[in-house]
């Protein structure tokens, strides 16, 4: 079981790639099992309302699983769409991508 797993995610985020997004997550905890899940969004162009909410799920799933998912080094755009939302108090970000990412 590993106990870390970074997903990076580029480009525009939006409804029609939302549903691979969440896949890709899912598919993240059910192959390792993982303790912390990094989603890398320092190449992400555009946010969706669509995956913002892919975000919430991926996090509730995560802390049911008594595991982390953490959003690391957001653009500028994506950190203020978290903000506006109030999901940057509830999701967990990290601001700098951690060592080796």
């Amino acid at each position: 079981m590993h106990t870390e797993i970074t997903i990076e995610v580029s480009g525009e985020l939006d409804l029609a790639a939302s549903g691979a997004f969440e896949a890709q997550l899912a598919a993240a905890y059910a192959e390792s099992g993982p303790r912390r899940v990094l989603v890398n969004l320092r190449k992400v162009e555009f946010l969706s309302s669509a995956a913002l909410a892919v975000l919430v799920r991926a996090h509730r799933a995560a802390m049911d699983r008594d595991a982390r998912m953490v959003i690391v080094a957001p653009t500028r755009q994506t950190l203020r769409l978290l903000q506006i939302t109030g999901l940057d108090s509830e999701l967990d970000v990290q601001l700098d991508s951690p060592a080796g990412s």
